[in-house]
């Protein structure tokens, strides 16, 4: 797989064959990586944080709750990555599920 995000936000994006063999690993490989680099260089957390009334963030810890988030979903993903995981025992199941939760409940706000 090779992708290439223009400067315009088109992408140009290649699949290849084996790509396709086991399209998690694929995925997780892509996505590991780069919530890494969004934890180590973003400068807020979701609004879903925000108390809605007082426009202001629920406590002065809700960026270190928002990096734990983001150390989750990574984990989860980089398990996947591991032969490891594949042993499926309870603790990697676990992580694994509790991850992809995450993932699919913040995805829209991986945004900085």
């Amino acid at each position: 797989m090779k992708i290439n995000i223009l400067e315009n936000g088109e992408a140009n994006v290649q699949i290849d064959p084996w790509d396709l063999y086991s399209v998690d690993t694929t995925l997780a490989k892509v996505i590991a990586p780069i919530l890494k680099s969004f934890r180590d260089n973003t400068h807020g957390c979701p609004g879903s944080f925000l108390d809605d009334e007082k426009k202001q963030y629920l406590g002065k810890d809700d960026f270190e709750t928002w990096k734990n988030i983001l150390n989750k979903m990574i984990d989860g993903f980089e398990r996947i990555n591991d032969d490891k995981y594949w042993n499926l025992n309870k603790e990697n199941w676990l992580a694994v599920q509790e991850s992809l939760r995450l993932f699919a409940k913040f995805y829209m706000t991986l945004w900085d």
